[in-house]
């Protein structure tokens, strides 16, 4: 995913903490752009979130699929 690479090449992935810094980065970056944020939920949908947390490859990438879990459950309940 091109966010994951262009965060990596900003923050350290080593710690829980920087970990959690570049998933809230990324999380801010998908927020902001209604169409990706879309896109990822649409992605999700289709292939699973265990698919999309290995296309992640990043240990970020279990906060990231955190927040798309939530953003799934608003998306339901706004639907219904």
């Amino acid at each position: 995913m091109f966010t994951n690479q262009l965060l990596e090449q900003t923050y350290p992935t080593t710690t829980t903490s920087q970990q959690m810094v570049v998933a809230a980065e990324a999380i801010n970056r998908i927020e902001s752009n209604p169409t990706l944020k879309k896109r990822v939920i649409n992605a999700v949908k289709e292939g699973g979130l265990a698919a999309f947390e290995k296309a992640i490859d990043n240990p970020a990438g279990a906060f990231i699929v955190g927040a798309i879990k939530g953003w799934q459950e608003v998306e339901f309940r706004t639907a219904n």
